[in-house]
């Protein structure tokens, strides 16, 4: 793997916030993994986890802003904008790529500072889920930064584009729908059959205000009253005593026995090949790389009908929306996913629809065409 020392003409840095298994450190994880054969590569965290350690491993270079954290913090950011702004002016990339609101906020602000080219994914607007107050606050922000800071964006789902024209005004050539790709290893390959075991639905999802862990879990509750069912949950946060709690308070002490609190892991393809149905019921969210790796993985999805996710889920052909805190309508999709000849044709059906659109070469085509403009 070259590092950001190596003779390659071309180097780019990417910045993302996080490094744990959420969606866009793996989106990050994968781009450094294409990117590192061709390009000087750079990768800046806003802290050390699992992603992080793996691209080191690769021999790609990481290095970790401790002031890049996602909550607002005047005299922190002020800080991480200084940490990064001396990394860019040190290793001086042709292109930063930023990922996450806050790494898209204070790389925007250094690259124009710098006056160097900048592309910034948009994996989900900062705005959502917060009061009218924050919400206002971060929608003023993102409209004064379009317009001070020269950045190309790309938006991983229609609606999240649709949401930059609407809200911010942004203009329609200033960037373009990339949707999210990834890669699954070739051991995956072969579909796993468990029709005669007792069917487990997975939720891949750390425990966040974006994600609606209740309704799944009230849902399952009535679902075990009819089905022999298992429900694993994996993710940040749902190994904690808390949770644990709060799920208890939710399906009772008979079915808690059934249910798997697995918290974070980095086995996620593992879990999702050994289970039946893969689940993200939400409150809000953009294009979610856990249910493409579904459709990949030829499994069954039900989602809640939010952000981008009618743009991956087909409902009643790879899997069934439902509407949001809906726990009627979760129940009555789960029903049905019961059956197996259900999942295996959803799941075949999911898998032809990811290699049509949510391959990783097909987006690692259009991001490099992106560079490629930009570096002429």
């Amino acid at each position: 793997m070259e590092s950001m020392t190596s003779n390659s003409c071309r180097s780019i840095c990417l910045i993302c916030t996080n490094a744990d298994e959420a969606g866009a450190p793996r989106h990050v994880e994968l781009l450094a993994k294409n990117l590192s054969s061709s390009w000087r590569l750079l990768v800046v965290f806003g802290e050390d986890g699992p992603v992080a350690n793996r691209l080191r491993e690769l021999g790609i270079m990481v290095l970790v802003v401790k002031y890049l954290r996602s909550s607002i913090s005047p005299l922190r950011d002020i800080r991480a904008i200084s940490a990064i702004f001396s990394i860019v002016k040190c290793h001086k990339p042709d292109i930063v790529h930023c990922h996450s609101t806050k790494a898209g906020l204070i790389g925007r602000i250094v690259c124009s500072l710098l006056s160097v080219r900048c592309v910034y994914t948009v994996h989900g607007w900062g705005w959502r889920g917060l009061g009218v107050f924050g919400r206002l606050s971060v929608l003023s922000l993102e409209w004064f930064m379009a317009r001070i800071a020269r950045c190309y964006f790309v938006f991983v789902a229609d609606d999240v584009a649709r949401e930059a024209h609407k809200k911010i005004f942004l203009g329609h050539d200033c960037g373009e729908v990339i949707r999210n790709g990834v890669a699954v290893p070739e051991k995956y390959s072969v579909r796993s059959e468990r029709t005669t075991l007792r069917p487990v639905i997975l939720m891949p999802a750390r425990v966040a205000g974006a994600k609606d862990h209740a309704t799944l879990l009230r849902a399952f509750s009535l679902l075990s009253e009819t089905h022999d069912v298992e429900l694993w949950l994996a993710g940040a946060g749902t190994e904690a005593l808390d949770f644990s709690d709060f799920v208890l308070g939710i399906v009772g002490t008979e079915k808690f026995v059934n249910v798997k609190l697995l918290g974070q892991r980095s086995d996620i393809l593992d879990l999702m090949f050994e289970s039946d149905v893969i689940a993200l019921i939400s409150n809000f969210e953009a294009l979610p790389v856990s249910l493409i790796e579904a459709m990949a993985l030829q499994k069954p999805v039900i989602a809640t009908e939010v952000g981008g996710v009618g743009e991956l889920v087909h409902n009643g052909i790879n899997g069934y929306l439902v509407k949001r805190q809906d726990v009627d309508d979760l129940f009555n999709s789960l029903v049905l996913l019961m059956d197996p000849a259900v999942r295996r044709d959803m799941g075949v059906r999911g898998f032809y629809i990811f290699n049509e659109q949510f391959s990783a070469p097909s987006m690692m085509a259009k991001l490099r065409d992106v560079y490629d403009r930009l570096v002429i």
